[in-house]
């Protein structure tokens, strides 16, 4: 059987390696069960890591705590602010001015019958099976009770004078806690489009019908807010902060002078796979196997698929260890497919860098960045063209 490889990018560690290779897996088992999938999991031996506890970071031992919730297209920008503050609208949507009309005697008010669809809510199969193949199923059940039990979330409720807009802002807002959660544990989340499926599954399940999109009173509150959220934020998280970004950064320069390890610990890894084999590599893993190919033939390796990759610009700033800029690459490189999402800012395309060497196809994920960097395992054109490019080697 056929061997395809998979390099994790920059910053990966447990247990994101294992859910992402999982979710790799079940895929590829789908769109071309003639190849095995081999994982390639460089960042335990080799990533990098604060080797001294963080001593060089000031102020690191009280800033640790776990990142709690603080206060282009309308959409994109609601969930671009929601994945770094789930309860945004909510908090938005209390603040809404009562116009409600007068309750009849004995008439219970709406929201009562609101919070009781929420909070009694029953995941169908059909909903179940949307978050096992949006990689959100593990975390569900936390995130909807981090919601329905949030001041955020009494506050909204007790505030709406019906259901329509505040039920999908509850969906909303769960989705963007399990996505938050998920992320930072490493698993891959889910496209636009399969977020968008889950919003719209819970407001129908829980008793609505009204359409999940922003309301036109929430588009003025989104102008400049990111900045200003972002800001306080760093203040107050330095610990949590390098907790995330030491190890993404740190792999990026640890590769930068050490690269020579982990491409040898990918050379290794080919060697025992059973040929043909084809690279599928994301992120800064990708820039390791362009290096690694182009440094050496590899008479096994038949293909390299990089996904949200680095190199080309890496080659353009003539910051590559195997070529300096100008220089070609070899005829033994192998033949290259590169996918890159236009809302992935570490995505970059190589057509005109390599030319005649690489091919560039475009996979939106329909997420803003950076969750757009770790959606493409859960898009379904990534697998499309994955297969097709399988099917020629």
């Amino acid at each position: 059987m056929a061997s395809i490889i998979f390099v994790h990018g920059t910053g990966v560690r447990e247990p994101g390696f294992s859910a992402t290779f999982d979710e790799l897996v079940g895929n590829l088992k789908a769109y071309a069960p003639q190849w095995e999938p081999v994982p390639c999991f460089w960042g335990e031996s080799y990533g990098a890591k604060l080797r001294q506890g963080g001593a060089s970071i000031p102020g690191y031992d009280t800033t640790r705590g776990i990142a709690g919730v603080d206060g282009a297209d309308e959409e994109l920008a609601l969930w671009e602010l929601l994945y770094q503050d789930p309860y945004y609208e909510l908090r938005l949507l209390a603040q809404l001015e009562d116009d409600r009309e007068p309750l009849a005697p004995n008439q219970e008010p709406p929201w009562r019958a609101l919070r009781r669809q929420i909070e009694e809510f029953q995941p169908s199969p059909e909903f179940r099976d949307l978050l096992r193949k949006s990689a959100l199923e593990r975390v569900w059940e936390a995130a909807f009770r981090a919601v329905t039990g949030s001041s955020a979330f009494e506050e909204a409720l007790v505030a709406a004078a019906d259901a329509a807009g505040h039920r999908a802002a509850f969906a909303r807002a769960m989705v963007a806690e399990a996505t938050r959660q998920a992320v930072e544990q490493g698993i891959p989340p889910p496209t636009g489009p399969a977020r968008d499926r889950i919003v719209e599954r819970f407001v129908a399940e829980s008793g609505g019908h009204e359409r999940c999109v922003v309301g036109a009173w929430l588009v003025g509150q989104l102008k400049g807010l990111a900045l200003r959220m972002a800001t306080h934020k760093m203040k107050r998280k330095r610990g949590v902060l390098s907790d995330i970004t030491c190890p993404v950064a740190g792999d990026i320069l640890l590769y930068q002078s050490r690269g020579t390890e982990i491409r040898r610990f990918i050379r290794d890894r080919i060697t025992e796979a059973h040929a043909p084999v084809v690279l599928l590599a994301h992120s800064l893993g990708g820039i390791a196997c362009v290096d690694l190919l182009a440094l050496e033939p590899v008479p096994t390796v038949g293909g390299l698929i990089t996904v949200g990759s680095q190199a080309p610009l890496f080659y353009e700033l003539d910051c590559l260890a195997s070529r300096r800029f100008g220089e070609p690459l070899p005829d033994h490189f192998p033949p290259w497919l590169n996918l890159y999402d236009p809302h992935d800012f570490l995505s970059y395309v190589g057509a005109l860098i390599f030319p005649g060497r690489v091919k560039d196809v475009e996979a939106a994920s329909g997420q803003p960045f950076p969750v757009a960097h770790s959606a493409y395992w859960s898009n379904p054109e990534v697998w499309t063209q994955v297969a097709e490019f399988l099917s020629c080697r």
